[in-house]
């Protein structure tokens, strides 16, 4: 018996490691923990740890005062205060993180400076990382591009110029149309025409795209608007932005907005911005190049002025053949009137009357009520208990669970709306209703109330989720590339000041999004399709391992290794190493006490 106080220990080792799994899953999915080294990866493009989860840390890493406190205490050197405008700029542009616009979080002086560093490395300065720097100063004042900067990729080809980004957008035609739905009020409509034509053709004539003018259902939408034009990023009036661009993809994918508040001219008059050089730098955007540090390149974010006869840099040329390829020489398109003969959005079908198939859907909302998980589909609702089992196997009628008005068969988005009364919000198509427990709320009208009641603009005809976002106590409402905040401390809600604001702050999530919903551990998950990714609260990022499948994790759709109704399919590593350990010692004991009494 002289094993026995081995098999004991492995026994205990053994119980240790799944009373540490057990907390990793508790949550509504499984979830792998990750390696402590990646926990607080400061890449601006890569997916973070589950920062949230405070004790998977030491006490003084999981709250942001006390980290600033260990920062003052272990370095007695005064730190030099951030300028305001210099946050701001660093914010703005895309080098310091935007999550803490929603989450309020104390800024790391190490992580501004490091900011800092990057912006002054992309401008061709001194990387200093001194926000009092008088060339930084002097930068901050130039008129740019109003896109942010985004951090180059690595390329597979030594021999590529590292000065420019191509993220991972592209057109998937060859022929790309245009509209220009506003035009500045600074210059003839024809000379904007020519001049605009003319900053399409610089990318056709070095890349096998082509672009063509049409009066209706674009592929890129131009126009010129002052300040708030909708999209979340505002102008701000004379010289600073100039204008932006949105990378390829649905909605306002390839747009580009100019600021109707810029002296807009094509021949290089003093005091003017010339309009050819900026659409060439944006429609370079539209295509998919992000910026280059290359301070000859078109693509460099600040304003370079008029140049007469212009030619692409070589830098600029690599990046759009990258994406495209060399030019074919073939038309390059006209002003067309005629409309094209198809559309670039599809209208939603149908809602269907048979049972979703649970290995191949997407879901049209989600949502937490008193620690059960509801997720919607056309007619149809699964629920789930906390810790993410499906309850009951199957789907039912959302009418007979739930008071709706009769006919109100698909269910946009669902949030719960905090406060002493429970409330809980349902949309469908661009009205809202409210329900106190299973049933509309006493007085509320039983045809809903229109968005725009809410203050969300009129042209917003559906709402993709919503989310009640325990991490900050605030419910959000999503809608293409924009979200807005309601105010819920009154009876009555209403859009809260400052919004809408752009989606791309929640990084490393696809736009649109089909739902949303913070689960009762905090922990956030986002869907769209037939996946689903979780976020890092305190960065608003997707977190390693994901996006994940919903029907394999969600809704016991068959698997490689085993059910999700048996245990959770992120079983960790220490654990079956351990159980093969044990086994394995126990065996080894056992033949040699036989041998031995033998």
């Amino acid at each position: 018996m002289y094993y026995l106080p081995v098999l004991l220990i492995s026994f205990l080792n053994l119980l240790s490691f799944f009373r540490e799994d057990a907390s990793t899953y508790a949550g509504v999915t499984p979830q792998e923990q990750p390696h402590p080294s990646r926990r607080y990866n400061h890449h601006p493009t890569q997916n973070q740890s589950r920062a949230n989860h405070s004790h998977h840390l030491p006490q003084n890493q999981s709250d942001p005062q006390l980290q600033l406190h260990h920062h003052r205490r272990h370095h007695h050197k005064r730190a030099v205060p951030i300028p305001a405008a210099v946050t701001d700029y660093l914010t703005k542009y895309g080098y310091l993180s935007q999550a803490n616009l929603e989450t309020q979080a104390m800024r790391d002086p190490e992580e501004t400076k490091k900011s800092i560093k990057r912006l002054q490395k992309m401008a061709g300065l001194p990387q200093t990382g001194d926000p009092r720097d008088p060339r930084l100063v002097e930068l901050m004042k130039k008129s740019r591009c109003g896109t942010k900067d985004g951090k180059p990729n690595k390329s597979s080809d030594p021999n590529a110029p590292i000065g420019f980004s191509v993220k991972d957008y592209r057109w998937d035609k060859e022929l790309v149309t245009y509209q220009i739905t506003g035009f500045s009020q600074h210059m003839d409509q024809n000379t904007q025409r020519r001049e605009i034509d003319r900053a399409f053709q610089i990318w056709s004539d070095v890349a096998n795209i082509r672009f063509q003018e049409v009066s209706r259902d674009a592929d890129i939408v131009v126009f010129f608007r002052a300040q708030d034009h909708g999209d979340g990023y505002p102008f701000d009036g004379p010289s600073g932005t100039l204008a932006h661009a949105f990378p390829p993809g649905p909605d306002r994918g390839g747009d580009a907005h100019f600021d109707e508040h810029e002296r807009w001219s094509s021949d290089g008059r003093e005091g003017t911005t010339d309009l050819f050089i900026v659409a060439a730098h944006e429609f370079g955007h539209s295509i998919g190049i992000f910026h280059s540090e290359v301070e000859d390149a078109l693509m460099f974010p600040w304003y370079q002025g008029y140049q007469k006869d212009y030619k692409l840099h070589y830098d600029d040329i690599v990046a759009a053949q990258t994406l495209y390829g060399p030019s074919k020489g073939g038309s390059r398109g006209s002003f067309a009137t005629k409309e094209p003969t198809y559309s670039t959005t599809t209208p939603r079908p149908r809602p269907r009357d048979s049972q979703p198939n649970p290995c191949n859907t997407d879901i049209d909302a989600a949502t937490n009520l008193r620690g059960e998980i509801f997720a919607f589909k056309d007619k149809w609702y699964w629920r789930f208990d906390q810790n993410g089992a499906l309850i009951n196997g199957r789907p039912y009628e959302t009418q007979y669970f739930f008071k709706l008005p009769t006919g109100l068969n698909v269910i946009d988005a669902v949030a719960e709306i905090p406060g002493k009364r429970e409330r809980t919000m349902y949309i469908s198509g661009n009205r809202y209703w409210l329900l106190h427990l299973l049933d509309i709320e006493y007085g509320f009208p039983k045809s809903g109330k229109p968005l725009t009641s809410l203050g969300i603009p009129a042209d917003i005809t559906k709402i993709d989720a919503a989310l009640y976002w325990k991490y900050n106590g605030a419910v959000y409402l999503f809608a293409g590339y924009l979200y807005w905040k309601l105010d819920t401390k009154g009876q009555d809600l209403y859009i809260a000041d400052g919004y809408p604001r752009a989606f791309d702050m929640w990084d490393g999530i696809p736009v649109p999004i089909d739902a949303a919903y913070t689960a009762s551990d905090n922990r956030t998950f986002f869907f769209r399709g037939t996946q689903f990714w979780e976020i890092d609260n305190a960065r608003m990022m997707a977190l390693p391992g994901y996006p994940k499948d919903i029907g394999q994790m969600w809704l016991n759709c068959p698997q490689s290794l085993q059910s999700r109704n048996s245990s959770p399919p992120n079983l960790s590593k220490n654990v079956a190493f351990t159980i093969f350990g044990a086994l394995f010692i126990t065996v080894v004991f056992l033949l040699g006490d036989v041998h031995l009494t033998g």
